[in-house]
């Protein structure tokens, strides 16, 4: 596997990882919100969950399409670039969400930990969880950016070839006995 592949994989992988957390959390905060009988949905809770199930569902089939086929369509840098592009937007979209929401300083959770009578509040809870979801949306928006910026780099050069995993390697070079004779200068 060459390091633009093993690349590849490493970004995929963390990306469908971010994408599961900010889900999950992004659910559990409209559950714990729900539990309280506050029934707003805001925006960036709707965009986490559809951008994670986006990640789970994309980025899985270009990784297993670019391992069972040498040449899918879908591996192709020029569908692979614009898919990847409009997720790296929906995810600093979801993290400019929630710093919209943010109060000005940003959120801190440690006030609300320090008026806190029974150590288990729900609105700390949904604190802590949506700094989480605001830092992973970030981290995974720097990610893909860095890996399309890296991936239009490659294709500029001309070394963007993983065109899928199964590529057929190229044969060694052969030895051959020819006889080799040398001029002698004298």
């Amino acid at each position: 596997m060459s390091p633009l592949s093993l690349t590849r994989v490493a970004v995929y992988g963390l990306a469908i990882v971010f994408g599961i957390i900010v889900m999950a959390l992004n659910a559990d905060v409209i559950a714990t919100s729900r539990e309280y009988e506050d029934y707003v949905v805001f925006d960036f809770q709707g965009l986490g969950i559809a951008v994670g199930i986006l990640n789970i569902l994309i980025l899985p089939a270009f990784l297993t399409l670019g391992m069972i086929r040498k040449n899918a369509f879908l591996t192709a840098n020029v569908v692979e670039l614009p898919v990847i592009g409009v997720l790296t937007i929906l995810w600093i979209v979801e993290s400019a969400l929630i710093t919209q929401i943010a109060p000005p300083g940003g959120f801190q959770c440690d006030t609300i930990r320090r008026f806190s009578f029974t150590g288990s509040d729900p609105l700390l809870k949904i604190c802590q969880e949506v700094v989480a979801i605001q830092a992973i949306s970030f981290l995974t928006w720097v990610l893909l950016l860095i890996y399309v910026i890296f991936t239009i780099g490659m294709c500029a050069t001309g070394k963007a070839g993983w065109q899928g995993e199964a590529q057929a390697q190229p044969a060694p070079a052969t030895k051959t006995n020819e006889n080799t004779t040398y001029a002698t200068g004298a």
